[in-house]
């Protein structure tokens, strides 16, 4: 019967645990740096839509801010307030200008 060296038996256990430990370390650290790059990828994504939607906000407050400029004042308006509250305008401005309604006036109804 041969005998063991069983300081060298243990070593060797040892380094086979030890390569198992960090085999499952590493396949974990590769799947953590999968996720980071597909969160990358995710934010790099976000951040373009951003610009974009950005882009289209300014565009948007420029047209907004051109046709507010660019609006008439009420005070150059073809329309009046009559004796009752209604706005009107003269004669010659519109086919209907003192305004249509449909069935009978309320008094108490904002038109």
């Amino acid at each position: 019967m041969t005998k063991m060296d069983w300081p060298l038996l243990f070593v060797a256990a040892s380094s086979l645990v030890g390569l198992g430990v960090q085999h499952h370390s590493i396949k974990y650290l590769n799947g953590r740096v999968d996720s980071l790059s597909n969160t990358e990828n995710d934010v790099a994504s976000l951040k373009l839509q951003y610009n974009v939607l950005h882009e289209e906000m300014e565009k948007l407050q420029k047209l907004a801010t051109k046709d507010i400029a660019g609006a008439r004042k009420l005070e150059a308006s073809p329309f009046t307030k009559d004796a009752e509250g209604w706005w009107v305008a003269d004669a010659d401005m519109f086919r209907f200008p003192q305004g249509i309604v449909i069935g009978d006036r309320k008094e108490d109804c904002d038109y």
